[in-house]
């Protein structure tokens, strides 16, 4: 579940998240802070995870498109998620984005903030009304000097229209502690996390709304680390799958549909495997890693969702 991300200045090698967790490449993903100015870490502090607090049309502390005068971020006071008031990002065009090396189609707030911790997940709520073929993504990514330590994502896809609380796991690639946390928020993928066409087809217009945004550490837990031999990416899936594996022991993947029927296999000769999922039907499948002798070493499940 590794890839690495950075902001402006540096380059962001993305972290592949797995659970509707997003999938990530190597994009300049983080180029949105250019428009403010901001080097990480910036000084920023821990502050408005809620989005309770707002000037000049953005929530305090976090950069959006406001800054070249675009409303892609606006406060939600109608039914919010908890408190007074949520974050409401809508997708527009902007057309001075490729300056900053944005796409053309976009919506984000994102915000550096000093950190030292290994949370064990990221909570929180959202509804969202994201146009057909297009996602929305949510990026929690923790770094130690300009290195990824650690990562947790969410795909939204299609439209939900009650608060919903979601939890994910924090992925870890090593055991360095943080000093720094990048959270960033999409209204459309349109390539600022995954580069263009990879997740979704970016459309104007296209809604998420969040709120109540938590790291979560146990009390008494100082450090906890999730190492993952076996990864699978994104989830739910369109048009491409991608499983990295790292035991050695593991010689094959074998996908069944809900009935049990074998629907794709492929021998693992590589860490990293991408497979066409384009002509799978919607719905849920299940896979297996085996080894030589076919015994299982991981099952999991994931969506197909077009």
């Amino acid at each position: 579940m590794i890839k690495k991300l950075f902001t402006l200045g540096l380059a962001l090698v993305a972290f592949a998240g797995n659970a509707q967790q997003a999938k990530l490449t190597n994009k300049n993903a983080n180029n949105a802070l250019r428009l403010g100015g901001v080097t990480p870490p910036s000084v920023m502090a821990t502050t408005n995870l809620g989005f309770e607090t707002w000037a000049s049309g953005s929530p305090t502390g976090w950069t959006t498109l406001d800054l070249l005068g675009l409303p892609s971020a606006t406060q939600y006071t109608t039914s919010p998620g908890t408190g007074t008031s949520s974050l409401q990002l809508t997708t527009v065009s902007c057309t001075a984005c490729p300056t900053y090396g944005l796409p053309t189609k976009a919506g984000f707030a994102q915000q550096f903030v000093p950190y030292v911790g290994q949370p064990t997940s990221l909570s929180f709520q959202f509804k969202s009304a994201v146009a057909t073929g297009d996602t929305g993504a949510i990026l929690v990514t923790l770094s130690n000097a300009a290195s990824t330590t650690g990562q947790a994502g969410y795909i939204f896809a299609g439209t939900v229209s009650t608060w919903t609380t979601v939890t994910v796991p924090f992925q870890y690639s090593n055991a360095i502690n943080s000093d720094s946390v990048s959270l960033l928020i999409t209204s459309s993928d349109s390539g600022i996390v995954t580069g263009p066409g990879i997740v979704g087809h970016p459309v104007v217009g296209s809604k998420v709304y969040i709120d109540a945004i938590a790291l979560i550490v146990p009390s008494g837990i100082q450090s906890i680390f999730t190492f993952n031999d076996y990864v699978m990416f994104p989830n739910p899936a369109m048009a491409e799958l991608n499983f990295i594996i790292k035991d050695a022991n593991a010689k094959k993947v074998e996908v069944y549909n809900v009935n049990g029927v074998l629907v794709q296999s492929f021998a693992v000769e590589n860490e990293r495997t991408q497979i066409n999922s384009y002509n799978m039907s919607n719905g849920m499948y299940f896979y297996h890693v085996t080894n030589a002798n076919g015994g299982i070493l991981h099952t999991d499940k994931f969506t197909i969702i077009k």
